[in-house]
């Protein structure tokens, strides 16, 4: 309740009053009146002072309210500040742990990959140094081989060297036609020859035509 509020009613109350003893008594009593605006005085003045101490612990009151909700506040504000800082180092920890926990299985899968490496470039080397044992084998047998094929080819050599020593080239028998008439020629060639066949002889050609047996030597 406001002071206004306090002498409103007051004010209200000492009309009421006047009202009554002015209805109540005729002509009014001055004693009665001096009693009452005296009573009324002493009503108005300590109701003031109390609403007046009223005002003042209210004052005080609200001033004190005001500054619990001010420490209030500041300390709603350092528990939200607090909590805010609690929560940064909650997520700098979870990532902390996520990021150990991807590089202990990122490290896990690299270390599963480098031994996966290494035995597969041991198993290579093994089939290399095998393989390579097997050329060298092969090369050796290709070695071996054109040797042995050299051997064979000097002693084919060798050998044809000897036959040819051994059976020596004939000369080539030339078969030479000739006939002593025209009786044995005609047997083999009844039609007579010309100059330019093998079997040509000039004794067989008496009348010097070119043509031995010919129709009138016969």
């Amino acid at each position: 309740m406001s002071i206004t509020y306090f002498i409103t009613g007051v004010c209200l109350f000492s009309t009421l009053s006047l009202v009554f003893i002015w209805l109540a008594e005729r002509p009014v009593n001055r004693t009665k009146l001096k009693v009452f605006a005296t009573l009324l005085y002493v009503v108005l003045v300590g109701t003031s002072l109390y609403f007046h101490q009223s005002e003042r612990a209210l004052s005080e009151t609200t001033t004190d309210l005001k500054v619990l909700e001010s420490a209030h506040n500041q300390e709603l504000l350092k528990l939200r500040e607090d909590h805010e800082e609690k929560l940064e180092w909650q997520r700098i920890e979870v990532e902390r742990e996520i990021r150990a926990e991807l590089e202990a299985k990122y490290a896990y899968k690299e270390n599963s990959l480098n031994a996966t490496l290494i035995e597969k470039t041991i198993d290579l080397e093994e089939t290399i140094k095998s393989q390579r044992s097997e050329i060298y084998a092969l090369e050796d047998k290709v070695r071996v081989a054109v040797s042995e094929n050299e051997t064979l080819r000097n002693e084919l050599d060798d050998l044809q060297s000897a036959y040819d020593n051994t059976f020596e080239e004939e000369p080539d028998v030339v078969f030479v036609e000739y006939y002593d008439s025209c009786e044995e020629m005609t047997l083999y060639y009844p039609d007579s020859v010309d100059s330019e066949h093998e079997a040509y002889s000039i004794l067989l050609d008496e009348d010097m035509d070119g043509v031995a047996c010919g129709p009138s030597e016969q």
